[in-house]
């Protein structure tokens, strides 16, 4: 049986984040041995079930095709293609197909971190965790497939090297899915409109919102819409154009300036977009406001 067995020191108790930098450190650290994990790529069908009282190793499945059901600790996870689980060591747990005609084709390995037979804890507290979009790794898990079969010098150093990227993108992507369902914290959201509220005079980009959260586009955008409702460019215009209806409302300024202003090619692309958000043209609200 081929196993990874990394010998490292076990920490206390850390934040969420300290403790996965730890997790990827005891990879990374030249003093851990890292041998070969039990490693496979397999189709299972014909109403298969894997039931287990709990190994000693950490045991990660990756679904990519069809679905099964995993029952751990007296809960149940369904696990469509994408999905990849995390099961820590000593937790049992029992498979089964979800649909007995439709065979699951997945990658599976255990990993043992250890240090004088005690193995090491994982970055969370549950007895397992679940990560339903981890196409990103699938690479990864076809890059160690290919490793574990060949004996070319420095082996041991690209496997670890591949471990690292396995993990260090997991934790990315937990983060990630995180965000997208919590959206962007308060400060951000007050940072974004303090930034509209001194740019009138420009036309702002979801880039340049992006790069005042200090994210990503694609990210960002994921959570804005999480946040909003709406994706960052229409916001943009609505947020232009609630500052226009103000200025209607609390000046004199000609409605071709206040355009102008706005960086609008002509008045009359002005006033319809602004009757799109309002429901009247700009010369019609002011007359409603005064």
């Amino acid at each position: 049986m081929n196993r990874c067995y990394c010998w490292a020191r076990i920490r206390a108790p850390m934040e969420e984040r300290e403790r996965r930098g730890a997790w990827l450190a005891r990879l990374r650290d030249p003093r851990v041995r890292v041998a070969t994990p039990l490693f496979a790529h397999h189709t299972v069908s014909h109403g298969w079930t894997s039931v287990h009282a709990g190994l000693r190793e950490h045991l990660l499945y990756l679904v990519t095709q069809h679905a099964c059901e995993a029952a751990i600790s007296g809960r149940t996870a369904r696990l469509d293609a994408g999905a990849l689980l995390w099961i820590r060591p000593g937790t049992p747990f029992r498979f089964r197909l979800v649909q007995a005609d439709r065979p699951v084709e997945l990658y599976r390995f255990r990993l043992t971190i250890c240090r004088s037979g005690k193995q090491a804890e994982p970055p969370f507290d549950e007895p397992f965790s679940v990560w339903r979009k981890a196409w990103e790794v699938r690479p990864v898990f076809e890059s160690l497939l290919v490793e574990l079969n060949t004996r070319r010098a420095y082996r041991d150093e690209r496997l670890r090297a591949l471990l690292v990227l396995f993990f260090s993108t997991l934790f990315r992507l937990n983060e990630e899915q995180q965000g997208d369902r919590l959206g962007l914290r308060g400060s951000v959201c007050e940072k974004l409109q303090r930034l509209v509220a001194s740019t009138s005079d420009r036309r702002l980009t979801p880039g340049d919102l992006a790069d005042a959260a200090g994210l990503s586009l694609d990210y960002f955008s994921r959570l804005f819409r999480s946040t909003y409702g709406m994706p960052p460019r229409k916001w943009l215009v609505r947020e232009r154009l609630r500052w226009a209806a103000q200025r209607l409302s609390e000046s004199e300024i000609g409605v071709g300036m206040l355009a102008k202003q706005l960086r609008y090619p002509d008045i009359f692309s002005f006033s319809r977009q602004f009757k799109q958000v309002h429901g009247v043209s700009p010369k019609a609200y002011r007359h409603r406001s005064d």
